[in-house]
């Protein structure tokens, strides 16, 4: 994690697709409710295509803050998920909806 080299993030960022994912199993159990091979697979593949947008589309917004915010960024970004992770322990623990909807 300490390289600064693009081969030791190009690496990193392989090992990490390795990682259970709840939602990847999520996907998963559509895909297989779906009953057929095809389907299921379209079904993954849907689900692959749109999580790529979306960390594609993070890592975009993380480098440009980061370049703007210099060395505050990660402080910055530290702080979000420990907040982020305690209302989500906070919606937990109380029983309350994290949507309102």
């Amino acid at each position: 994690m300490a390289s600064s080299g693009t081969r030791g993030k190009f690496a990193l960022g392989l090992s990490l697709g390795f990682l259970p994912c709840g939602l990847v199993y999520a996907a998963l159990g559509k895909a297989m409710e779906s009953g057929a091979a095809l389907s299921g697979a379209l079904t993954m593949l849907a689900f692959g295509s749109g999580t790529a947008v979306a960390l594609a589309g993070m890592g975009v917004v993380s480098s440009l803050a980061g370049y703007r915010l210099g060395r505050w960024s990660n402080r910055l970004a530290a702080v979000g998920v420990m907040l982020f992770g305690a209302v989500l322990l906070w919606h937990g623990l109380s029983g309350k909806p994290v949507c309102h909807g």
